[in-house]
């Protein structure tokens, strides 16, 4: 026989499981989204800048390509990569905040991030091992920074904003 604590606490740990799922899930239309939010930044960078970015002052001052190549990396590859992940970890703890009505949503978030970060080490694994030391190895870190960025973000403004969601 369950007594008056059991039984809500059972019912607590589905609940958690549920948000847990929505989260996971919530993570892939976030990184759908956060592409097309990419696509118009690069669209817009592109336009005002060019596609082919030539720093003939950072040429003339250092001498040499490399720091108007790295700023290209930082303006083309790394800021995208971060936005995408800032996008689907925003849209992932929006989307659980609002079909999970717990008090642990700062948990479900924690999983979520968890689990992303497991599969992105498990990429940079199979990136060393098929291709070696990369620049793509430091997008997928960089993806990552931004999915926790995303979650924690959303997280700690429900937490702050009074909400019953985050504890």
């Amino acid at each position: 026989m369950l007594g008056k604590g059991q039984g809500s606490e059972v019912f607590m740990r589905k609940q958690i499981w549920f948000a847990c799922l929505v989260c996971g899930g919530a993570v892939v239309p976030g990184f759908l989204i956060g592409g097309l939010v990419v696509i118009l930044y690069k669209l817009t960078t592109i336009a005002a800048l060019g596609s082919d970015l030539d720093f003939h002052f950072l040429h003339m001052l250092f001498g040499i390509e490399t720091p108007g190549k790295i700023l290209g990396w930082v303006l083309y590859s790394a800021f995208p990569a971060f936005i995408r992940g800032w996008a689907a970890g925003s849209i992932a703890a929006l989307l659980t905040h609002y079909a999970y009505k717990g008090p642990r949503l700062n948990l479900a978030a924690f999983v979520t991030g968890g689990v992303y970060t497991g599969i992105a080490a498990m990429s940079e694994l199979l990136c060393y091992v098929m291709y070696g030391p990369d620049l793509k190895m430091v997008l997928i870190v960089i993806e990552a920074v931004g999915l926790w960025v995303g979650l924690r973000s959303v997280v700690d403004s429900f937490s702050t904003a009074g909400s019953s969601s985050a504890v």
